[in-house]
């Protein structure tokens, strides 16, 4: 449950809401360099559910990664990033989905951008643009590393959806 180890997906957007949900992560690395994850979710206040399938090959000497995922809703993604090549703490990430079912061909597009401060700080930027929209969407995020155990997490959108969280780790796996 790495809220901001895995690029800029905890920035906020529209579909984050408060609710009763049920999770399960499954992590393995079979071989040097390669890791699959698996990740269901149900929500029962929505009777709604989603579940994702991702692998991710690193190249560690070079700091290059490139992860694959697919989803219960028949999107497939891919995303390749690169970190501490051009600036210490920079990571850059190209990230695109492709859907089978929407038929809105490639009609949204945006980029984020993190970056490690320091060691206990870490900062994310996401910018959205819809073809056929004069609206552009942001969100900006921190995460404030308190100590080994416990971090606190902030971000906000242009939407003013605003989100903190507080997480602390008991042992290994149980993240509160």
């Amino acid at each position: 449950m790495e809220a901001l180890g895995t690029g800029s997906s905890f920035l906020p957007n529209a579909e984050d809401r408060l609710g009763i949900a049920a999770e399960l992560d499954v992590k393995t690395k079979p071989l040097i360099g390669l890791e699959l994850k698996g990740s269901a979710s149900c929500h029962p206040d929505t009777s709604t559910g989603d579940m994702i399938v991702e692998m991710k090959c690193k190249w560690s000497s070079y700091e290059v990664a490139f992860t694959e995922k697919l989803n219960a809703d028949k999107t497939i993604g891919a995303e390749i990033t690169v970190k501490d090549n051009i600036a210490k703490g920079l990571k850059i990430a190209f990230d695109t989905a492709f859907s089978l079912s929407t038929g809105k061909n490639g009609s949204e597009f945006g980029g984020s951008i993190y970056q490690k401060v320091a060691d206990n700080l870490e900062t994310a930027v996401s910018l959205l643009w819809t073809a056929g929209s004069i609206s552009t969407r942001f969100g900006v995020a921190a995460k404030y590393q308190l100590d080994s155990n416990t971090s606190i997490n902030a971000k906000v959108n242009n939407e003013g959806l605003v989100g903190l969280d507080y997480s602390q780790t008991l042992q290994p796996g149980k993240i509160i």
